[in-house]
């Protein structure tokens, strides 16, 4: 519908206006906001970006206006990470540009770091449930 000028759902004029009735979102004058679209000048081409998600599910959609090509990525997770790789992995090659090759697996030793933050933040938050009685008999004694 986008690529089509809103093929009698919607009018040229409001997918004009979705997508470019925006504000720049940063100095340099590459990615602008507007209609929950974000449209970047930052590769080789024009792209308009809008993602979603909620609890359980990620859901992303890119128009290559300049190409025709219409993306749409439906994840079965909410997870930062692998959103993060869609644009390197699915539409850089799009583009003709290479992927962002990245050795080992960058995404098991992030979020084995990422568990070990959350097990350390864990162990604290439950270090003065587990040590009260100790903390009961300190206090008992210190009374008597």
């Amino acid at each position: 519908m986008y690529l089509n000028g809103g093929t009698e759902i919607i009018s040229q004029d409001s997918v004009n206006k979705i997508f470019y009735d925006y504000i720049p979102q940063e100095e340099t004058n590459l990615n602008y906001y507007g209609m929950r679209w974000v449209y970047t000048k930052q590769f080789s081409k024009p792209i308009l970006m809008h993602s979603g998600l909620v609890e359980n599910y990620t859901s992303n959609m890119f128009i290559i206006p300049e190409s025709n090509i219409g993306i749409v990525v439906l994840v079965n997770t909410n997870d930062y990470l692998v959103t993060n790789n869609l644009l390197s992995n699915i539409v850089m090659p799009l583009l003709g540009e290479e992927k962002q090759e990245m050795s080992g697996n960058p995404y098991i030793r992030t979020h084995t770091l990422i568990n070990i933050m959350y097990f350390i933040v864990t162990i604290i938050g439950l270090y003065p449930i587990i040590t009260i009685n100790r903390w009961k008999k300190k206090i008992r004694q210190n009374l008597c």
